[in-house]
This record gives structure tokens, C-alpha cells and sequence, in this order.
């Protein structure tokens, strides 16, 4: 069992680290074998320091979970570039809050679109909604009503 940290928190890293990919075969290692969640956020990172957009992903979520929102972007950030459409959306999602980043609504608009065009049904609701209400990008009901 993971002692030490908060169940919550447990169960998330863990969530994180048996959806890692088979490149990151540590990471998975990690979570079957019920390590702390020390090992298993060194195995995830190790994971992501080696380009494996999961890994990249699963560590981004461990650092927002933790509230650690710049290290969570520099990460999420990292898979968006891989093309990862949840890493585009959480990325937008932390423009749109101002969370390890500069707020910017335009730039959460862009992450949104980038998830959105991949089928994204979080992001397309995200950037639907921007375009119904004008925020960060010019009010459109008709763009809204196309991402909805």
C-alpha cells in the first residue's frame, strides 16, 4: 500500500502510472509492484524525461494534482508538442485559469482549438463556449454552435 500520502492523491498517481505506455515500462512496474509514490513519480519521470508523450502526461498530472501548476504546464506543454489532445485541452484549461501560466484567454482559445480539431469533446465544448460568450476570441454564436 501507499502510506504516507493522502488517499486521494494515491489513487491518482497511481491511476497515472498504470496508464503509462508500454515505452515506459518502469512507470507501470512502479504502480503493479505498490511502490511509494516517490518510486513511482521517479519512474513516470524518468518516462517523460525520455520523450514518451504518456509519461509526459501522467507526470503533468501528478505535478496539478500537487498544485505544482508551472512544472504541471512545462509538462503538459511537452505532450501538447507531441500531439497529446488531453495535454492541449489540461494546457488550455490552465491559460483559462491563470495556473502556472499567465493568464491568457486567447492562448487558452488556441490550446482548445488545437484539442478540439483532434475531436476532443471536452476542448470542443471549451472553445464552443469562448465563442458564445467573446472570450478570448470574437463572439461568434455560429463558431460556438459548430464546437458544441
Amino acid at each position: 500500500m501507499l502510506m504516507g500520502i493522502k488517499l486521494k492523491y494515491a489513487a491518482a498517481v497511481l491511476a497515472a502510472a498504470v496508464s503509462c505506455s508500454s515505452a515506459a515500462a518502469e512507470c507501470d512496474l512502479a504502480a503493479i509492484s505498490e511502490s511509494t509514490a516517490a518510486e513511482v513519480f521517479r519512474a513516470c519521470r524518468a518516462g517523460a524525461e525520455a520523450g514518451d508523450t504518456a509519461s509526459e502526461l501522467n507526470l503533468a498530472y501528478i505535478y496539478a494534482i500537487g498544485k505544482k501548476y508551472q512544472d504541471a504546464a512545462k509538462w503538459f506543454r511537452r505532450a501538447a508538442d507531441h500531439g497529446s489532445a488531453d495535454a492541449e485541452y489540461l494546457l488550455g484549461t490552465l491559460y483559462l485559469e491563470g495556473k502556472g501560466v499567465t493568464k491568457s484567454l486567447s492562448g487558452a482559445a488556441g490550446w482548445f482549438r488545437k484539442a478540439a480539431e483532434q475531436g476532443h469533446a471536452g476542448a470542443e465544448f471549451s472553445l464552443g463556449t469562448l465563442y458564445a460568450s467573446g472570450l478570448g476570441v470574437g463572439k461568434s454564436p455560429a463558431e460556438a454552435v459548430r464546437w458544441y
